[in-house]
This record gives C-alpha cells, structure tokens and sequence, in this order.
C-alpha cells in the first residue's frame, strides 16, 4: 500500500480511485459529520456572551446521540446547557452502508459554528447596506407575494 501523501496526490491527479471500501468509509463518516454539524448550525445560535464550548459527542449506527461531553465550557453553565440540549435534540439519519463503523466519535467546536453564523450575517447586512440583491430581498419578496 502507498503511504497516505502518495496516494493524496495520486488521487488529485485522478491516477487511482477513491473506490476503495476504506476509501468510502472515510468519505462517508467525513460526509456524515458535515451534516451533523450543518444540523446544529440550523437550531443552534449563540445567545449571548462570546465563547461557545467544545463538545464531544459520539452517534451511534441508527443516528442516536450516544454520549455527549463538554470537553472545553464557554465559562457559561447556561452556554453549555443549551449545546448539549440542542446536540440530544437532534434527528439525525441512520449510517450509509458505506460506514463500517457502529459509532462515531466526534467534537464540535462551537465557536466555529458562531464564527460561520457571524459571517453569514455580516454578508447580509453587506447586501443590505449594498443594495446587492440578496437573500433577504428574495426572501421579504416571496414572502410579500405569499401574503397578497
């Protein structure tokens, strides 16, 4: 077998496939903890102060939180609450079959979902201020149209 940095570069250059069983078990764990993490980013929003914790989490095969773990707090029991509130709430679909595994472990950084939510916001208020058609202005116009 390559070592790992021969088989990366191999790939980009399309010389061998990332069709291997082990291959799709990685991208589809990678896959699942994107859309973990995207799922969070849709229910959870920081409230208040400026630190957000890291939390540890582990799913178990049919998409059930088996554990959670606040690994570093936000210096905010309330902050800390309402993560592991919002990580045990979550709906999340069974494993691929391309998943071997019967759990993942996972951590969370919550101030890089802030930071993403802050960006995005920032964009908005960017488009707004710019005038640029944006998101908000398709949006209040769908909006407008439902209502009339």
């Amino acid at each position: 077998m390559l070592p790992q940095e021969q088989r990366s570069l191999m790939r980009r250059h399309k010389l061998i496939s990332n069709d291997t069983p082990e291959d799709r078990d990685k991208n589809s764990k990678a896959e699942y903890k994107r859309q973990v993490v995207k799922e969070l980013t849709k229910h959870w929003h920081l409230m208040k102060g400026n630190e957000a914790p890291l939390v540890a989490i582990k799913i178990g095969r049919d998409g059930k939180i088996l554990s959670t773990k606040v690994v570093e707090s936000s210096g905010d029991n309330e902050v800390d609450g309402e993560v592991l509130k919002a990580i045990n709430a979550l709906k999340l679909p069974a494993f691929s079959q391309d998943i071997k595994s019967e759990k993942i472990s996972m951590r969370i950084d919550f101030n890089r979902i802030v930071a993403k939510q802050q960006r995005a916001a920032d964009k908005v208020l960017e488009e707004q201020k710019s005038g640029a058609p944006g998101k908000i202005k398709r949006f209040k116009k769908q909006q407008d149209e439902t209502l009339n």
